[in-house]
């Protein structure tokens, strides 16, 4: 079954992840080649359109005391959790994450459980830590990262039904396109995510308020770790969604994503 949004929402991707560990046959690997390369080209489009005089988008300018941050016991050992299994720089990404996503909630008019997209957002690339990675039929470090969190949700007394929105947001956010009916929190982690990584939609956040994010959460190398880390999933997994993208080039625009670091 290709993970095409239609097909995610009948069956939900990690259902489709949990089938088959994360690996994409002959026919799913071209649909999500096809997606990727239309969400890039959507994206370059625009900025090439900026360099040549046209308008660019709006941009959002809010100070982060604008931006709630839930200080719910879960929101917490989250936190704690992803500090714990993170490398700095990853710890980092998945805090920035959050105030990305929140930012560009804000530009676009969309509403969203804070507390859910917050730990989704720290708990997002659990799979990437060595105590997470993925094993046996597993092959995607989305979906064992999903499970990991899936798993500490319902510890922490979530119910089943908000634990799998979160497991589900994370298996999601390797997808080239997430929309807000697929559930607003997942959408905005791929945003997010996608906008600290390679920097879509960064001319969207205000140089100020991006200055004031960068600070608050430095980013200490991410680029060349995160890339480095992709390139060898890849290499280990290669029929997963990561693995496609970086065979159409993912980890270089990682490497060159638009940030001091």
């Amino acid at each position: 079954m290709t993970p095409t949004p239609h097909h995610r929402n009948r069956i939900g991707t990690l259902a489709w992840a949990r089938r088959n560990g994360g690996r994409l046959s002959a026919g799913e690997r071209f649909a999500f080649a096809r997606a990727t390369i239309a969400r890039v080209l959507r994206s370059e489009t625009g900025r090439v359109l900026r360099r040549f005089g046209f308008a660019g988008p709006k941009q959002v300018a809010l100070a982060l005391a604008e931006i709630p941050l839930p200080q719910t016991p879960i929101a917490g050992a989250a936190a704690a959790l992803c500090t714990e299994h993170s490398t700095p720089a990853l710890s980092n990404h998945c805090h920035r994450t959050y105030l990305w996503g929140a930012l560009l909630a804000a530009r676009d008019g969309v509403k969203y459980d804070a507390e859910l997209f917050y730990v989704v957002s720290l708990l997002h690339d659990l799979g990437l830590t060595e105590r997470f990675a993925p094993q046996g039929p597993v092959a995607c470090f989305a979906l064992s990262g999903a499970e990991a969190a899936e798993r500490f949700a319902r510890r922490e007394g979530w119910t089943t039904l908000r634990a799998e929105m979160l497991a589900e947001a994370i298996c999601l956010h390797l997808n080239p396109n997430v929309s807000v009916e697929e559930g607003a929190e997942a959408h905005l982690v791929r945003q997010g995510s996608g906008l600290d990584v390679v920097g879509l939609r960064f001319d969207e956040i205000a140089r100020g308020t991006r200055a004031e994010v960068l600070g608050r959460h430095p980013r200490i190398g991410l680029s060349k770790e995160l890339a480095a880390t992709l390139d060898r999933d890849a290499g280990l997994h290669p029929h997963t969604r990561m693995a496609g993208l970086c065979r159409l080039g993912f980890a270089g625009r990682v490497r060159s994503a638009p940030f001091s670091e």
